[in-house]
């Protein structure tokens, strides 16, 4: 169990990395997404448009995905967040598909770094495997010109 302190310290912190930094609507919304976790109220589509995005009753998610798009930016920010500045947090906001509702998680020192290792090896695999086709299209290229003469 997460203590509220240590969710609000971590919001903080999130809220001050560089994704989120310059982006008051999006610090707005987080904010609002933490609040709600907090104090254990359900956020629903028509709430977020009314009170974050100045939508009257009228609003239709139908026709306006502004809420939408603005969830999914949100997950976007905090998927880099966690793969860059936070990726030795052990506390993670989350917001699963299909709900507006975030939810905090702990993260085991041992999944950090699993992500890190795997991070890291992806890119080394990528290089590797880049090097060898262009050795491989160089040597075909060579073999080509060989026998065109």
């Amino acid at each position: 169990m997460i203590d509220q302190k240590a969710k609000i310290d971590h919001l903080e912190k999130v809220l001050e990395s560089s994704g989120f930094a310059k982006s008051s609507r999006f610090k707005e919304l987080l904010r609002y997404l933490v609040n709600a976790e907090l104090e254990g109220i359900p956020v629903k589509e028509i709430t977020l448009a009314i009170d974050l995005f100045g939508k009257d009753d009228s609003f239709d998610p139908a026709e306006e995905t502004i809420v939408r798009v603005s969830i999914g930016n949100i997950r976007k920010k905090l998927t880099a967040y966690y793969f860059t500045e936070g990726s030795s947090d052990t506390i993670r906001m989350e917001i699963p598909k299909g709900s507006y509702n975030l939810v905090f998680k702990k993260v085991k020192p041992s999944q950090i770094t699993f992500w890190n290792i795997r991070r890291k090896s992806l890119f080394f695999l990528t290089a590797f495997l880049f090097g060898a086709c262009l050795i491989v299209v160089l040597i075909l290229g060579y073999k080509n010109k060989d026998l065109k003469e």
